[in-house]
């Protein structure tokens, strides 16, 4: 079992992916429409982690609540200029939380695929500076992490369809599976 997330502000190729590697057990959030506020820094999660996780009240809370839950945590990043969107920066903020109480989240399998309008070789130092941003979290935070694939969905203003940008797309779909 799995919890799927898709950080990016539309439900098209990150929704896409992630809900072509679901199975029956897993289970999605989409952040496209939820209501993320940012991080106000208070530390009052030190308090407050195994309540309510933080004393911002938002959409947020599912995402905990589900983190807490599954023991594989599958992300699907947008990159926006050159690094991930707002949306999963935000969360990852968020997760401050799991700094404070590493016991929520330790040793949990978290995943990315990465998606993005260039190819794989143009946006390979955006890509590198992505996984190794995450693998710095996993220092402190004490989870497992696995980077499993860039995609390119082409450019928006023509192609932005994954599925037909990647002449091979369930071939990599199938390899993301057997990753996890």
């Amino acid at each position: 079992m799995k919890l799927l997330i898709n950080t990016s502000y539309r439900e098209k190729n990150c929704y896409k992916i992630l809900n072509d590697i679901k199975e029956n057990d897993d289970h999605m959030v989409s952040l496209a429409k939820k209501e993320i506020k940012r991080c106000m820094g208070c530390c009052e999660c030190k308090k407050q982690a195994l309540k309510n996780f933080c004393v911002i009240e938002d959409d947020m809370l599912e995402v905990y609540t589900n983190m807490a839950k599954f023991d594989k945590i599958v992300f699907a990043c947008p990159i926006y200029m050159n690094f991930i969107n707002g949306t999963t920066k935000n969360i990852i903020e968020r997760l401050n939380t799991f700094y404070m109480h590493p016991e929520v989240i330790k040793n949990k399998s978290i995943y990315l695929i990465i998606i993005g309008e260039m190819s794989e070789e143009e946006n390979k130092e955006t890509v590198e500076m992505i996984t190794k941003y995450f693998e710095s979290l996993t220092e402190f935070m004490e989870f497992n992490f696995k980077f499993l694939g860039y995609l390119s969905s082409g450019i928006i203003e023509e192609i932005d369809d994954i599925e037909k940008n990647n002449a091979n797309y369930q071939e990599i779909i199938e390899r993301i599976k057997n990753k996890i």
